[in-house]
């Protein structure tokens, strides 16, 4: 049986009791400037997803994972295609 040192944290968040010298990725000042250069909705989206204190995701997230799903042949295929339905 595993014992939970075998394991590895993927969130850095979640990693930082055991390891307290995690760096972070990005200053808050990093974090604000990205804020900044998103859209008035995407702020919105964020300030709501923010409040939330859970990850949402929305069509486009879910269309996006069952993409990265897919082989690359048929990503080359689907990506050709959203390229034709955005030149209508």
């Amino acid at each position: 049986m595993p014992s939970a040192r075998d394991f590895v944290t993927a969130c850095q968040r979640c990693a930082e009791p055991e390891n307290p010298e995690t760096e972070t990725y990005l200053t808050p000042e990093q974090v604000i400037s990205r804020i900044e250069a998103l859209s008035v909705m995407d702020r919105e989206r964020l300030q709501k997803r923010m409040e939330t204190k859970r990850r949402e995701t929305d069509n486009v997230d879910e269309t996006r994972q069952a993409y990265l799903q897919l082989p690359g042949a048929e990503r080359e295929r689907v990506r050709l295609e959203l390229d034709r339905l955005l030149r209508r």
